[in-house]
């Protein structure tokens, strides 16, 4: 099980890309950033997010061997 994320009394999974992009659209388009930035900081949010599955991934691998 991914662990969650509680928005607006519902419970959904943290590493859902598309929830978290559109989240991340939708705060920093209310702030009218540039859509480069916009770009670049989705990207880097999907980059964290991949790292720190491949380290829960490693950790539990080192865990069960």
């Amino acid at each position: 099980m991914f662990p969650l994320i509680q928005t607006r009394g519902e419970q959904r999974p943290l590493f859902n890309l598309r929830e978290i992009d559109r989240l991340t659209y939708s705060a920093l388009r209310s702030r009218a950033v540039k859509v480069g930035e916009l770009r670049f900081f989705i990207f880097r949010s999907r980059l964290s997010l991949q790292i720190a599955q491949g380290h829960l991934w490693g950790m539990r691998r080192q865990t069960a061997t």
